[in-house]
């Protein structure tokens, strides 16, 4: 993903990293798509040592290569299509909106408010 050029009427820049205001929800779904054959601890620790998931999250591949590699590495029975659709429902944004930020999901959004996270960007397109 290459950005051609910045906005340049930022006037707040709020980094979420780590899920205060964001939060990712979906372990269940993650659980009963690995047939319950991990725990949630052991989920969690899949996630943040899953290779497309850290590549996703610092920019280096788009919300496609993404569902399709925690697909495969996850060994997950569902298209990579359908992980993404989930997964976009996963982000619970209620905080984020209640300190007025809501471009979360726009790509080129040209709102002066949104939120910067780790979670990479997404857009309905990918």
């Amino acid at each position: 993903m290459k950005i051609e050029s910045a906005p340049t009427d930022i006037r707040v820049l709020l980094f979420d990293v780590g899920g205060v205001l964001v939060q990712l929800s979906g372990v269940e779904t993650m659980l009963e798509w690995l047939g319950r054959r991990v725990t949630a601890d052991e989920l969690w620790r899949m996630w943040l040592e899953s290779v497309p998931v850290r590549k996703f999250e610092t920019g280096r591949i788009d919300a496609s290569e993404f569902a399709a590699g925690v697909t495969s590495e996850f060994g997950l029975p569902v298209e990579p299509r359908q992980f993404l659709e989930e997964f976009i429902r996963w982000l619970n944004v209620e905080a984020a909106q209640r300190f007025g930020m809501h471009a979360i999901r726009v790509r080129g959004a040209t709102e002066t408010h949104g939120v910067l996270t780790n979670l990479g960007i997404i857009d309905d397109k990918d």
